[in-house]
């Protein structure tokens, strides 16, 4: 919290009560000098969320503050003249609710509790501008109202005196976060969580790092395989490697025709005698259509990879050699909607530049470029000058186009695509790749100046690549309905399919030894031997391409991004749990490859280079049995989110009702015993390693009214806390536990030097008893929901 210009805007506003305290006398000064700039200035409301006079049935309230579409505050203003408080102390204090103290203020804040239970919000204040009282109103808590207390700021020299609490109980930042919880807990004597400390079961053997050298050796090698992902530098892998679908070859045919109907279009006007520069070729083109296509795919699906691979390699020479493709990278950009339009104008114009004049551009090609308006010129406005100086007309000329250039960006951008189309017959085709990646308004922002080019250069063909969310979230509002368009969709292959792509790819090079030796890798920086790939395909094929599970495993995990499964496979194969020795013998068996369990697989997936699994080294796999320590709850909460969300998503085919708010979410696990701390510090876990995913994919801050739904590895996830016994093994009993009967027992259990099969099977059965006896301490009522039952007997299968 920045409270620093907080308070310095406090003490503007007691210095005005000060020397103005004769002049603020009704209700309505009180509000328009005082309140309103409390709210506004000091406390941080947003003036759109601040809802003056709403009426009720009960009345109107002075003020309704609203934090996105959830009410979250009342204030009930009166005039200064009207003490609320009794005391003569000069100070922050907590009063009984009904005490002498706060005999004045008890109707007002009744008053303000009935207004508090009409629009749901829990806390209030009544102030008059120079005294300021909280009141946690609804509780649920089945106390008297006796034994609450209120908050009672006597006079602005006690707010100046504890300012940080005042802010920290009325400010917008700190009702939404529900700070003032606790501070009435702690004068209520209610303030202790549930603290202790927690044990780990190995509590003698530390983690450590198992990488060998020849594994760091290998892993070399496997980072050139996984990491060429595009093939920018290597056209041949671009088309082999690409996983194409039924979708992806309908929609090489489908813009490989409109790309001919629009150049089509371009020839004509070039070639027939009626049309010509001089004959205003921009009219005549204008009657002409271009296109606008969207590419959509969920992130991760290949779309980027999939327009370089159109237009490299798919679309005919022929048609690819009168295409003028402009290709920009919105994350380069720096992400303002006030200014992503001068900076498209200025990137596409440099990009065209460098396509159209290589060597820079002279004056005789801006001259051409700016062939109408030179005409223009010398025959209107300026034809005096023309005729006399001609030398001056062109330093005059040179001017206004070098005005246009640094300037009026979009004019000079669209000068140089007319030019493009009427001088060089040539379809300027452009992309604007991972717009995606930035808020809602930002890509509106990005796709109206798409649509705005399309409209102005009719001869056009702009490519736009999003992901299956962001065309619907942006269908669903006013701009973006109106847009003309043409959709594609582009499926997300499978890790199975990528890998089979990639060692189907490898295998073609080494069986063509004689005319590629080892020259491709080598030109690559991969130095290994043809045996050594041999081997290496042989792996690839054994693990993820022959074994279903696992790549569904390792898909599901990284959300289907390409990108993450092939990183996650790669540490897969380079994990020390994964011996490379086995990985040889794979392939130099002589009775058939050996497979490899997939309970090791998954150990390399859980541990990676480590001997034990540690969350900080991971970034795939949440262990869901955590607790908190200063939260003690039950080590089922993170399992009871998911399963949650998990329900939402399947109860509806609806895109939009899968979410479910936070404020929701937390209020549906709350009566079965878990506190709304704790579900709110447990989902932004999950948040943070995407087993959730926001409404809003650039969202990085979870708060109460975050719509969240469950995303594909959120659903592995619940596979694996439920129902693996090598997740239990491994990524369970490495969480810290509280100390009980069952931590001495799983302590002893390990001190055997071998640990055989049934002695991980006990092993694992007592670790599962001890979440279920936690889990009826803190949830003794789970099993009443549907769904959360399920889970729990799940589990309850591996304790025998």
């Amino acid at each position: 919290m920045n409270t620093d210009n907080a308070f310095d805007a406090f003490k503007k506003i007691k210095k005005f009560a000060e020397e103005h305290h004769d002049q603020i006398i009704t209700e309505q000064d009180a509000r328009f000098q005082l309140i309103d700039r409390f709210l506004v200035e000091v406390l941080r409301w947003p003036r759109e969320s601040i809802h003056t006079e709403p009426f009720l049935d009960e009345g109107r309230i002075d003020y309704l503050l609203r934090h996105g579409d959830r009410n979250k505050f009342v204030v009930e203003a009166k005039r200064t003249a009207a003490s609320l408080l009794e005391t003569k102390q000069n100070k922050l204090d907590y009063f009984k609710f009904n005490g002498p103290a706060t005999k004045s203020a008890t109707p007002v804040l009744r008053q303000a509790e009935n207004y508090c239970m009409d629009v749901g919000v829990q806390f209030c204040a009544a102030t008059n501008g120079l005294e300021w009282i909280g009141h946690w109103a609804i509780r649920g808590d089945g106390r008297s109202k006796t034994d609450y207390k209120i908050a009672a700021f006597p006079s602005l020299a006690a707010i100046e005196s504890d300012f940080l609490q005042f802010y920290e109980l009325f400010s917008a930042e700190a009702v939404t976060k529900e700070l003032f919880k606790i501070y009435f807990n702690e004068h209520e004597g209610t303030s202790i969580n549930q603290a202790e400390d927690l044990y780990t079961v190995k509590s003698d053997r530390s983690s450590f790092m198992l990488k060998s050298n020849i594994s760091r050796d290998i892993e070399k090698v496997f980072t050139k395989f996984f990491t060429s992902m595009s093939g920018e530098d290597d056209s041949e892998m671009l088309i082999n490697c690409f996983v194409e679908s039924k979708e992806s070859k309908e929609t090489d045919v489908s813009l490989q025709k409109i790309a001919k109907n629009i150049i089509d279009g371009i020839l004509y006007i070039d070639n027939n005698p009626n049309y010509g520069l001089e004959a205003d070729i921009r009219d005549a083109v204008a009657t002409e259509k271009g296109d606008f296509a969207l590419i959509i795919g969920n992130k991760g699906a290949g779309k980027s990879t999939y327009i370089d691979r159109f237009f490299r390699l798919k679309l005919e020479s022929e048609l690819r050699s009168k295409c003028l493709v402009l290709k920009v990278d919105l994350r380069l950009s720096p992400n303002d909607t006030n200014t992503v339009t001068y900076w498209l104008d200025k990137k596409l114009s440099e990009l065209c530049e460098k396509v159209l004049f290589p060597n820079e551009p002279v004056y005789d090609d801006l001259q051409g470029v700016y062939f109408r308006e030179y005409m223009r010129w010398s025959k209107g406005e300026m034809k005096a000058l023309y005729e006399t100086d001609k030398n001056q007309f062109k330093i005059e000329f040179g001017k206004f186009v070098n005005h246009q250039r640094i300037h009026e960006t979009g004019l000079y951008l669209a000068n140089l695509l007319w030019h493009a189309v009427g001088a060089r017959s040539l379809m300027p085709c452009l992309i604007f790749d991972n717009a995606d990646h930035f808020p809602r308004e930002f890509q509106e922002s990005v796709f109206q100046y798409a649509q705005s080019l399309y409209r102005s250069i009719k001869t056009c063909f702009i490519i736009c690549p999003v992901t299956d969310r962001t065309i619907w979230q942006l269908s669903k509002h006013g701009p973006f309905q109106s847009y003309q368009y043409k959709a594609f969709y582009l499926p997300t292959p499978s890790t199975k399919e990528i890998l089979q792509k990639r060692a189907t790819f490898l295998q073609s090079k080494i069986s063509n030894t004689e005319t590629l030796p080892d020259q491709y890798f080598l030109a690559k920086g991969i130095r290994v031997s043809v045996q050594d790939l041999n081997a290496f395909v042989a792996c690839i094929e054994s693990i993820f391409i022959e074994t279903d599970y696992i790549s569904r495993l390792i898909s599901s995990l990284c959300n289907h991004d390409i990108r993450r499964s092939l990183e996650l496979t790669k540490k897969t194969l380079t994990s020390p749990h994964v011996a490379i020795d086995d990985l040889v013998r794979t392939y130099l068996s002589q009775s058939g490859r050996i497979r490899i369990a997939p309970q090791r697989i998954k150990k390399a997936i859980f541990l990676g280079d480590y001997s034990q699994f540690s969350q900080d080294d991971h970034a795939f796999i949440v262990n869901l049995y955590a607790i908190h320590s200063d939260h003690i709850s039950t080590p089922l909460a993170r399992l009871s989110i998911l399963q949650a969300l998990k329900q939402r998503y399947f109860q509806t085919e609806d895109a939009e009702s899968k979410y479910m708010e936070v404020n929701l979410l937390m209020s549906y696990l709350e009566p079965i015993g878990i506190p709304r701390k704790v579900i709110k510090r447990h989902l932004e876990v999950l948040f943070t390693y995407r087993l959730v995913e926001p409404y809003d994919p650039t969202s990085e801050l979870l708060e109460e009214n975050t719509k969240v739904k469950i995303s594909p590895s959120g659903l592995i996830h619940i596979e694996l806390g439920s129902d693996d016994k090598t997740y239990i093994e491994h990524v369970g009993l490495a969480t810290p536990i509280r100390s009980s009967e069952s931590l001495g027992v799983l302590r002893e259990l390990f001190q055997a030097k071998k640990l055989e099969r049934e002695d991980w099977d006990r092993i694992s059965a007592t670790f599962v008893s001890y979440l279920m006896a936690q889990d009826e301490i803190f949830c003794p009522t789970a099993n009443n929901l549907p769904g959360q039952d399920l889970i729990r007997a799940t589990l309850r299968r591996h304790m025998r």
